[in-house]
C-alpha cells in the first residue's frame, strides 16, 4: 500500500470502531429491562446529549422529564432540558448545571424513576463546589491538573476532594436504587473515577461501552480488510512521548492495536493533545526507519482544549517531509504544540465530535 493509503485505511478502522461504541449502538440493550411510565433522565457528559437521545428512542415515550448537561451547543426534543457546562476547565455554567440538576431532582414527582447516563466529561460539565471552597479554586486546581502528567485515576480524585456532587455525591438527591449507565473512558472503569463518580457507592451501575468496546470493534473493522491485527495494549497509559517511544521501536511486524490514554507533561506554551504529541513524538522516534505508521486519536473526536481535531497520523518520513517545508518538528514538540505541527503538514484526523468517549485508539503499522 502507498503511504496516503495506509492512513486512509487507518482512519476508517478508527471512524468504524468509534460508532460500535455509540450511544445508539450500546444503550438499547441496557434499557430493555427498564420498567415504569413515570421515568426521568439525567444524563452527564461529553456524550450526555446523544445518550439522552438514545435512550429517548429506546423508551418509547416513557420518559417523563430530564436534564441533560454537555460540552456542545444543543438542542434537545421535549422533555428534555439541556444545560452546557464548561470543558475541561470548569466554570459558572459548571456550577449552574450542578445547581440545576440539584434542584431538578429535589422537586421529582412521587414514584418517579431515575435513569443517570453518565460519560467522560461530567467532572468538569457539572459542579457544586463543598462548603467553604469556592468556584475559583475549584477553576485554578483544574487548569494546574490539565498540565500536570497525572493520570485521569488521580486528577479525578483531586477534583472530588473540593465538590459537593462528585464521589456519590448526587445519591443524596436520587431515589434509592436509581440505575447509572455509563459510556467509560477511564481504563477498567471504577465507578469512583469515570466522571468523577456521582453515583459511585449508590445504586446499580453498568458500564455499556468502554476502552474494550472501541478495541474489539478496531479489531473486527481491520480483520474485515483482511488485516490480521493484534493487540498491543488493552490499558495503555504513560507519558506520550514515552509511548511513542516504545512503539517506534517495535520489532514485530503487522498491524497493532492499543486502547488507552496517555498523558502529557506540558512545559511549552503550544496547543496540542495527547494523541498529537505521541503521533509527533513518534515520528521523530520512528524517522529513518524501515517504514511505520501510526494513527493516534480521541474517540470523542476533540483531542486537547478546543482543538476540534481527534488526534494525527504520523511515520517514518513526517520529519523529512516537514523538514522540506522548513519546520522543526523537535521544536514543535519541545513547545507542547504538535497541533500547528499537523497543520501545517495536513496529517489531522478530523472527525467532529463524535457523540460517545471512550479512551483512545492508536493503531501501528509496521512492514
Amino acid at each position: 500500500m502507498t503511504r496516503g493509503l495506509e492512513s486512509v485505511t487507518l482512519v476508517a478502522i478508527f471512524q468504524e470502531a468509534v460508532e460500535a461504541s455509540h450511544p445508539a449502538r450500546v444503550l438499547p440493550q441496557a434499557l430493555q429491562n427498564i420498567e415504569g411510565d413515570n421515568l426521568h433522565l439525567v444524563a452527564l457528559g461529553k456524550a450526555g446529549e446523544s445518550m439522552a437521545l438514545s435512550a429517548l428512542q429506546a423508551l418509547q415515550g416513557r420518559i417523563r422529564g430530564g436534564v441533560v448537561v454537555g460540552k456542545h451547543p444543543a438542542q434537545l426534543p421535549p422533555p428534555f432540558e439541556y444545560l452546557r457546562g464548561g470543558h475541561p476547565i470548569p466554570d459558572a455554567r459548571s456550577e449552574a448545571a450542578g445547581r440545576r440538576l440539584q434542584s431538578y431532582l429535589r422537586d421529582l414527582p412521587e414514584g418517579a424513576t431515575v435513569i443517570v447516563l453518565l460519560s467522560g466529561g461530567a467532572s468538569s460539565l457539572a459542579e457544586i463546589p463543598k462548603e467553604g471552597v469556592s468556584l475559583a479554586e475549584i477553576i485554578d486546581l483544574n487548569r494546574h491538573l490539565m498540565s500536570s502528567g497525572l493520570p485521569i485515576e488521580e486528577m479525578n480524585r483531586q477534583r472530588g476532594q473540593l465538590s459537593d456532587l462528585k464521589w456519590g455525591g448526587l445519591n443524596r438527591w436520587l431515589p434509592p436504587g436509581t440505575t447509572t449507565l455509563v459510556i467509560s473512558d477511564v481504563i477498567d472503569s471504577p465507578p469512583e473515577f469515570v466522571g468523577s463518580g456521582p453515583t459511585a457507592g449508590g445504586g446499580p451501575l453498568e458500564v455499556v461501552a468502554d476502552c474494550q468496546t472501541l478495541l474489539q470493534a478496531a479489531l473486527q473493522a481491520a480483520r474485515r480488510r483482511g488485516l490480521p491485527a493484534r493487540v498491543y495494549s488493552g490499558a495503555l497509559r504513560g507519558e506520550a512521548r514515552q509511548v511513542a517511544k516504545d512503539l517506534a521501536n517495535l520489532e514485530q511486524p503487522g498491524l497493532w492495536l492499543a486502547v488507552g490514554e496517555t498523558s502529557v507533561t506540558v512545559s511549552g506554551s503550544g496547543r496540542g493533545g495527547r494523541c498529537q504529541e505521541l503521533a509527533l513524538a513518534f515520528a521523530l522516534e520512528a524517522q529513518l526507519k524501515s517504514p511505520r505508521l501510526l494513527l493516534a486519536a480521541a474517540s470523542d473526536g476533540e483531542d486537547g482544549e478546543g482543538i476540534e481535531v481527534a488526534g494525527a497520523w504520523s511515520d517514518a518520513t513526517t520529519v523529512a517531509r516537514a523538514r522540506a517545508l522548513g519546520l522543526d518538528a523537535a521544536a514543535y514538540l519541545q513547545d507542547n504544540d504538535s497541533h500547528a505541527f499537523f497543520a501545517k503538514i495536513g496529517q489531522h484526523v478530523q472527525v467532529g465530535p463524535t457523540g460517545t468517549n471512550v479512551n483512545d485508539l492508536m493503531i501501528l503499522y509496521r512492514q
